[in-house]
């Protein structure tokens, strides 16, 4: 089992602009894939690779390898899974979004045992956090847009048996202020303490809790 974690550090995590400056963004972003190289290395996947819009990324783990993608996302994804099933016959794919904070190795290990041919954690929102591919020569993605549908759908005309993988720790993706909130209640590592240094905490309204800075 290959694993691909997609990560663009230029201009990280833009819609969170109102809560976070430019440099703490780009912190939080590598301080969150950090967190995801950290599962899938403890998981049982055999090898992990960032695809990283930088020429000059370091990964933040050991033991981590990295290709220079800086191409847009479908595009660097199917280009893998290609390159996978013409060198790697009968390699699989797992492929894990780099803004999952709350993924433990335990879901990528239940994901990657299922039998299904395709595998699908989806976010919140309909997208697809994460994806594992047990055959890679007949699948492509197509994210954004709802891609968790588009990508069961797929998989089906395409003949491939699909899981849905529901778990709220693979479902949680920072991309908004208020998915800081999630973060600030469920997470017990360097991205919950980094967001508490910078100042921000949580401030019950009646039944709901507000995002608020010091």
């Amino acid at each position: 089992m290959r694993a691909l974690v997609p990560f663009k550090v230029e201009d990280a995590k833009s819609r969170l602009a109102e809560v976070l400056s430019p440099s703490e963004r780009e912190h939080l972003a590598m301080l969150m894939l950090k967190s995801v190289l950290e599962q899938l290395v403890c998981s049982s996947v055999d090898v992990v690779e960032v695809a990283s819009t930088s020429m000059g990324f370091e990964s933040p783990v050991e033991g981590v390898g990295w290709i220079y993608a800086p191409h847009p996302l479908d595009e660097v994804v199917n280009t893998y899974l290609e390159k996978v099933a013409e060198h790697m016959p009968g390699e699989q794919v797992i492929v894990v979004m780099a803004d999952l904070p709350l993924i433990t190795s335990r879901n990528i290990d239940e994901m990657c045992s299922s039998s299904a041919d395709v595998v699908i954690a989806p976010g919140r929102a309909g997208g697809t956090n994460v994806l594992r591919v047990s055959r890679p020569e007949r699948f492509e993605v197509r994210y954004h847009n709802l891609s968790f549908l588009t990508h069961e759908q797929l998989a089906r005309k395409r003949g491939l048996s699909v899981e849905v993988y529901d778990s709220f720790y693979t479902s949680v993706d920072i991309d908004e202020p208020q998915d800081l909130v999630e973060l600030l209640i469920h997470d017990r590592g360097e991205v919950r303490a980094y967001l508490e240094e910078i100042g921000l905490y949580l401030e019950p309204m009646g039944a709901k809790v507000e995002l608020r800075r010091k």
